[in-house]
């Protein structure tokens, strides 16, 4: 596997990752003018030239490619992660995480997996699904042609989930595995550093694009008045769009 972490401003969460991967080695995909920062508390850096921020789509593009080419599946991980426990309430690394995850993402059909928004154990299914949204925070790739749409400063691994439903018939959504990133915290407790105040301003502007590029499909629909943070995933329809004609969901 070619595990890649995208990050930005965050420099202080290399420790804490780095212990949580061991024995991975990660590759950090960083800003070109930020590489020093992250080498200097022990990243192994991959820069990336820098476009205007966010540059999240950039970010994981070049970890595909790098890891495409090798022939491997690429993991994409934010760099924020806070825990992880597993289906049977046994409390994980990331690297442990990430073998079980990958051990049923080898075993499907799909080119494209993660999890669901769940990070309490007891609301896991112990079941993986076939379609729905996956988020961002961990993806796994086997090789394919899809990439990251760069024009997307927001919600670009929605797009990506979308795409991999339309061209590939659905996803790999792991059911045994609850994962959660500082990410979601509010308030005073919220971490600094990140696209989250850029991702904000950039919320309407992703909406109204998301609709214009996906206005043939009826079953890809946003919402008119969400704002950043919202859920907005619920209002599509993954069943429908999905191209596949054999999947589990469908049968049962």
């Amino acid at each position: 596997m070619h595990i890649s972490i995208q990050s930005y401003g965050r420099p202080e969460n290399v420790t804490d990752m780095l212990t949580t991967l061991s024995p991975y080695v990660p590759t950090w995909y960083v800003p070109e003018s930020q590489a020093k920062d992250y080498e200097n508390h022990g990243a192994n850096v991959r820069p990336v030239e820098e476009v205007v921020y966010p540059m999240k789509s950039y970010q994981n593009n070049l970890a595909l490619e790098d890891g495409f080419a090798q022939d491997k599946t690429v993991v994409c991980v934010d760099d924020d992660f806070k825990t992880s426990y597993s289906y049977e309430r046994k409390k994980l690394t990331l690297a442990e995480t990430i073998d079980r995850m990958n051990e049923g993402f080898q075993k499907t059909r799909f080119k494209f997996g993660g999890c669901a928004g769940v990070s309490n154990c007891l609301f896991l299914t112990g079941k993986h699904k076939e379609f729905g949204n996956v988020i961002g925070g961990i993806t796994f790739h086997k090789p394919h042609d899809l990439r990251y749409d760069v024009e997307l400063r927001h919600l670009e691994d929605l797009d990506m989930c979308i795409a991999q439903h339309l061209k590939y018939g659905g996803v790999h959504m792991d059911g045994l595995n609850a994962i959660e990133f500082k990410m979601v915290l509010t308030g005073k407790s919220r971490q600094t550093g990140g696209f989250g105040g850029l991702r904000e301003k950039n919320h309407d502007k992703t909406i109204e694009y998301f609709k214009n590029k996906y206005s043939d499909n009826p079953f890809i629909v946003f919402p008119d008045d969400s704002v950043h943070g919202d859920i907005i995933h619920e209002f599509i329809q993954w069943e429908k769009i999905s191209e596949a004609e054999n999947t589990i969901e469908r049968f049962f």
